[in-house]
């Protein structure tokens, strides 16, 4: 059913800024203001932790293109220890400033740590973004945003790096239990 329960209706999407509402979001409730902006470096991938309380199917997975497109983006979900349970794939952008939404095979996430992974393949390709203002960019290091460079497409094990690189930039993505994305 696409409708959720009253039980679970807090969890319709899973976004790449659900972390925020935890400790991070009395450092960055402030800091964070949404964007067009190029992806920083062609074939960096950009990891978010993505805390699952209970049990959850995923139906769809999405981002927000930004006012350029012309590149490849994958999408992924990773273990806590880095192993890519599932990923897009190399999918090309189509929209500009819009949604674009991608079909999932469905499948259940269960409770437990992981992270929300994305890559682009061009440094032109414009995505939307929250950008952390410079003097909370420690604090986005602090809230475990890791990056990888030639990480395009999504590896099957991710070897990142601590979140310095991400220049300010955090992708709106997320995933959805839904089959359809407003």
């Amino acid at each position: 059913m696409d409708f959720p329960s009253e039980q679970f209706i807090h969890n319709t999407c899973i976004t790449s800024f659900d972390l925020w509402r935890g400790q991070g979001a009395s450092v960055l409730s402030n800091a964070l203001v949404p964007a067009s902006a190029a992806w920083p470096s062609a074939d960096l991938a950009i990891y978010i932790p993505m805390p699952i309380f209970e049990p959850y199917l995923i139906r769809k997975a999405y981002w927000m293109n930004g006012g350029t497109i012309g590149g490849n983006v994958d999408m992924g979900i990773f273990t806590f220890t880095g192993t890519k349970i599932w990923s897009t794939g190399a999918t090309a952008q189509v929209g500009t400033t819009v949604i674009q939404p991608v079909d999932v095979t469905d499948f259940l996430l269960y409770p437990g740590k992981y992270f929300l992974g994305m890559s682009v393949n061009s440094g032109t390709a414009m995505v939307h973004r929250m950008q952390v203002v410079t003097a909370s960019l420690y604090a986005a290091q602090w809230t475990g945003i890791l990056n990888e460079a030639s990480a395009h497409p999504l590896p099957a094990v991710m070897t990142p790096i601590s979140g310095a690189a991400i220049q300010n930039n955090l992708p709106i993505m997320g995933i959805t239990n839904r089959t359809w994305i407003v």
